[in-house]
């Protein structure tokens, strides 16, 4: 379902954008690990996927001013074989918002500056606003508001992702 490899991701934060560089995931038996860098540190995850797309991620920081803050990342597959879905602080739930990955078309384009000059989605397959991104900004005002929400829970998740399936 989803390829091992370089990936690309951005996640959203009160209405700022943030691109993650050297991503790299590995998706085996229903496993997922992987490292990479974003503005806060250099990070791992490690989580699950399943057979309908599913994927839950826990990014923890290893170093940086991100080291020893964790997140939770539940997703579903898209159209183009990325993820799509809501992050949020372990510590804070409070603290959440939208995320994308998407494997990069071409791996020779140059990454994006660390200081954010480069078009974060530039060489991405799709970009965000392709992906219903109201409804996954809608995803994150519910989490603002309801810190026992879930993008996993039935009324939660199946309405997200059946609104997501018709913007897309």
């Amino acid at each position: 379902m989803y390829r091992s490899g370089r990936w690309r991701c951005v996640w959203e934060q009160d209405g700022v954008r943030h691109t993650e560089w050297d991503l790299e995931l590995t998706f085996e038996n229903w496993h997922v690990t992987g490292s990479g860098r974003d503005v806060d540190g250099r990070f791992i995850y490690t989580g699950t996927y399943d057979a309908t797309g599913a994927v839950r991620l826990v990014k923890s920081y290893r170093s940086g001013k991100g080291h020893g803050h964790a997140f939770a990342y539940e997703g579903a597959v898209d159209d183009e074989g990325g993820i799509t879905g809501v992050w949020r602080n372990l510590q804070a739930p409070e603290i959440c918002g939208a995320f994308w990955m998407r494997l990069p078309k071409d791996l020779s384009q140059p990454a994006e500056d660390m200081d954010g000059s480069t078009e974060p989605w530039a060489g991405l397959q799709v970009r965000p606003d392709d992906l219903g991104l109201e409804i996954v900004r809608k995803q994150y005002r519910i989490c603002q508001v309801d810190r026992e929400w879930s993008v996993l829970e039935e009324r939660g998740y199946r309405w997200w992702s059946g609104l997501l399936a018709q913007r897309i």
